[in-house]
């Protein structure tokens, strides 16, 4: 018998915090995208942006799920490497390397937003 309250999360939990941090990362730069620019503005893909969702989805991805969960070596390299890509998105350029409208990026956050509550479902 296996003792849930050790075991470490499966893959498909860790993919739906991943979808989560990152859709709602997505969320967030629209909706100060919209603040700044207006509503229906078309919004700029950077380099900083990408690294900004990935760190969300890294941080997503290894989070800690309870308070009596102890943290592990990955946990802990992976929260680390996340905090060095946020760090370092700071000195990325703001060259642009697409536009998009800002309905397309709220869409992929809503949609991975879903995707992730559909996975922790199964």
């Amino acid at each position: 018998m296996v003792n849930t309250a050790s075991a470490p999360p499966s893959g498909m939990r860790r993919a739906a915090g991943a979808l989560l941090l990152a859709g709602i990362a997505l969320l967030f730069f629209v909706f100060f995208d919209v603040l700044r620019f207006g509503l229906f503005a078309p919004y700029a893909i950077t380099w900083r942006m990408i690294v900004l969702v990935l760190a969300a989805a890294l941080l997503g991805a290894f989070a800690m799920v309870r308070d009596d969960q102890a943290g592990t070596v990955p946990q802990v390299v992976a929260l680390s490497l996340s905090l060095v890509l946020i760090i370092a998105s700071r000195f990325l350029g703001d060259a642009v390397l697409a536009e998009v409208s800002q309905v397309v990026v709220a869409g992929v956050g809503i949609l991975a937003v879903l995707a992730a509550w559909i996975v922790r479902a199964l």
